[in-house]
């Protein structure tokens, strides 16, 4: 079978190539066999990713022409675009619908699909033949009228390690909990690193690992009063073994997964700490693979228990190793994957009915945005500091859209707009202070 992936960008840890190098190692490893070609959609990329596509016998193409884009897709039979609010993903689905190639779609979802502005726009999901995701809730928002008759699958690839037996750890030497995934503040708990420089424990130590840093998150990890920033894992079977518990805190705008990072780490026996608001607890059993933790006070009191008791961590460690050789079973993710491909191949290119497009960038912006939308345009007062930091500042947001389609009116207006909300509230906060110093 010949599949063209379509992806934003290929970097380190973002746009889903990670998790296509993983399908694609489960794939030949059960010797199935696959023609893959990845079409990331902008310029820039990592010269260590294009390596690895060509290790794997993967043919990897960077911001093709339109034609050679046009040429590619007419040559396949499948084609899978992971499916985030990136402008250019964006205009390649609508262009796509305009042209009406005759190809399967497959949308794979690699954010949760449920937050601010990640939402899985309705007219994205009328696009495709079938859906892969890997967060149980993306799809809930839709109302059952609003969804077609599509296959629904949701795989998650890891990298087996080559060692299966559980890592033998030296409990007495430091307890280290370790932060592993994007960096960027949009997908972690915005305040992260102050949450944990509140921690004061011996024979303890926190690590983060990562990359995506926007500025903000470097001048942090440059000035941290607790913990070390260890920068970007190419082997987390090696640089993680070690470690004991994996902190995954998000709040309940971030929209990353983390699930695969979760299962990997649960395969080396190593539980993972929650909150609870978060999309990322859905994924966690109380007790049985991780801790869930109701609010950031109790995330501090769970972590500084487990890393106190050692006998309790080791009981948990051993329940999230046998827990996750119970539940994942590559093999039978590898064929159902491949199963559902054929499944859509053969029952050809789905029949788009007519979709209202969003045409313009602002529209295309907004229909990422979901229920947030109407606020933003009409009332965004009603919108927290923090809603409007997503809408404004994060991949997929305002901004963004601004940089890559260009500044138009409507965006421009909206810009400013929300910017002005925020000023007028500054102000209101500085005028109440100014007061309560007078009195």
């Amino acid at each position: 079978m010949r599949i063209i992936h379509i992806l934003p960008k290929i970097n380190y840890g973002g746009g889903g190539i990670g998790d296509i190098f993983s399908e694609v190692r489960a794939l030949q490893q059960f010797q199935i066999e696959t023609y893959v070609t990845i079409v990331s959609l902008e310029t820039a990329f990592s010269m260590e990713r294009m390596l690895q596509a060509r290790s794997l016998g993967i043919r990897l193409i960077v911001a093709p022409r339109k034609d050679t884009l046009d040429s590619l897709l007419l040559n396949t039979d499948l084609v899978v675009v992971s499916y985030w609010n990136h402008p250019l993903l964006t205009a390649f689905l609508v262009s796509w619908v305009s042209q009406n190639f005759q190809i399967p779609l497959v949308i794979r979802v690699n954010v949760n699909g449920l937050t601010l502005p990640q939402v899985l726009p309705s007219w994205v999901v009328h696009c495709a033949s079938g859906i892969l995701y890997s967060h149980p809730d993306t799809l809930t928002w839709h109302t059952d009228e609003s969804l077609p008759s599509i296959q629904l699958f949701s795989p998650h690839f890891i990298n087996m390690p080559e060692v299966i037996k559980k890592p033998e750890r030296d409990n007495a030497s430091d307890f280290v909990a370790f932060y592993a995934g994007s960096l960027n503040r949009f997908k972690r708990l915005p305040n992260l690193f102050d949450l944990h420089d509140r921690i004061s424990l011996s024979q303890f130590r926190i690590e983060y690992w990562g990359a995506g840093e926007d500025p903000s998150t470097s001048d942090k990890l440059a000035d941290l009063k607790f913990g070390v920033h260890k920068g970007f894992s190419k082997n987390i079977y090696t640089d993680f073994s070690d470690n004991h518990l994996l902190l995954n805190p998000q709040s309940h705008l971030s929209y990353g997964s983390y699930d695969k990072i979760r299962v990997e780490c649960a395969w080396m026996g190593i539980p993972s700490l929650v909150l609870k608001e978060s999309h990322i607890a859905v994924h966690v059993e109380n007790g049985v693979d991780g801790l869930i933790a109701s609010d950031e006070l109790e995330y501090l009191e769970k972590l500084k228990w487990i890393a106190r008791d050692i006998k309790a961590w080791e009981s948990l460690s051993e329940a999230t190793y046998h827990h996750i050789r119970k539940t994942y079973q590559l093999e039978e993710i590898t064929k159902s994957t491949i199963r559902f491909y054929r499944e859509v191949f053969s029952a050809g290119p789905r029949s788009i009915p007519h979709i209202s497009l969003p045409l313009t960038p602002l529209s295309r912006l907004l229909s990422g945005m979901g229920h947030w939308s109407e606020f933003i345009i009409s009332d965004p007062e009603k919108l927290s500091d923090l809603e409007i930091e997503y809408a404004l500042h994060c991949e997929g947001g305002v901004i963004h859209y601004a940089n890559m389609q260009g500044m138009d009116s409507d965006i421009k207006a909206l810009i400013d707009r929300l910017f002005t909300v925020l000023e007028n509230r500054g102000k209101r906060v500085s005028q109440e202070s100014q007061r309560e110093d007078l009195s």
